[in-house]
């Protein structure tokens, strides 16, 4: 049977091989997945678009956060996992808010955290990343709230900014739980920020495991996997206006 997910399929349809890759490692982290005896990941293991409703139907099993769940049939939406991975930590939203607000949510919620995690040298360096990245009036201080800094940083809006983050999040996952980032080939500045923020988002992450292997071991899987999504989505939404040089 052929599973889709309208807020998966799509998207990664519209994804490169190297974009897919990540969400293929992830499920392959797990401790029970069922990918790896899929005959069309035997055939191009290297090529996961050829095997996206084998990946999209793996998500979705893992949506419930129980071994039990894997005996669901089908598994749960990706718009259910993107609720309760958001719930579980602690990301604001509304009820109401749409797939790419609560994705959204959580990048910022990842990165609020990794900031209490910053030394006062990591601040400055994230200053001077950001004015060379043209946020001209950042005035980052150790102890100043956390909200002050994202909303400097443009971190409460939507647009490029909302890609960056999306950026420095997924990469820094990536490479917490992979043990590599993603394939960047970005301009000078904005790859400073992400190597300036791997660090703290790698602590956030590993006390995120800390607050949640009680619940499942689903989380290692989902969390990972919505950070990802995530940013291809926040990559498909502004390919278009962004330079090439811009864009992983």
């Amino acid at each position: 049977m052929t599973i889709t997910d309208p807020y998966l399929t799509d998207l990664f349809q519209a994804s490169s091989d190297e974009d897919l890759i990540p969400i293929r490692d992830y499920i392959l982290s797990a401790v029970t997945n069922t990918l790896d005896i899929d005959d069309d990941y035997k055939a191009k293991p290297d090529q996961p678009t050829t095997y996206i409703d084998k990946m999209v139907s793996e998500i979705r099993l893992y949506g419930g956060n129980t071994i039990v769940n894997l005996f669901r049939g089908d598994g749960v939406e990706y718009s259910e996992i993107v609720a309760d991975v958001g719930n579980k930590i602690s990301a604001e939203f509304e009820a109401d808010a749409s797939v790419m607000e609560k994705e959204n949510a959580i990048l910022r919620k990842i990165l609020e955290e990794a900031i209490k995690k910053m030394s006062p040298e990591d601040l400055a360096d994230m200053e001077e990343a950001f004015r060379e990245a043209g946020l001209r009036n950042v005035n980052i201080r150790a102890g100043m709230p956390v909200g002050m800094i994202l909303a400097q940083i443009g971190i409460n809006t939507t647009g490029f900014a909302a890609y960056q983050t999306a950026v420095i999040v997924a990469n820094a996952v990536a490479k917490r739980v992979l043990g590599r980032g993603l394939t960047f080939a970005g301009n000078a500045a904005l790859t400073r920020t992400i190597a300036i923020f791997t660090g703290p988002v790698g602590l956030t992450i590993s006390g995120l495991w800390t607050l949640i292997d009680i619940a499942g071991p689903a989380y290692r899987v989902t969390i990972p996997v919505v950070a990802h999504v995530a940013f291809l989505r926040q990559k498909r939404e502004y390919e278009s206006i962004l330079p090439d040089d811009d864009l992983l």
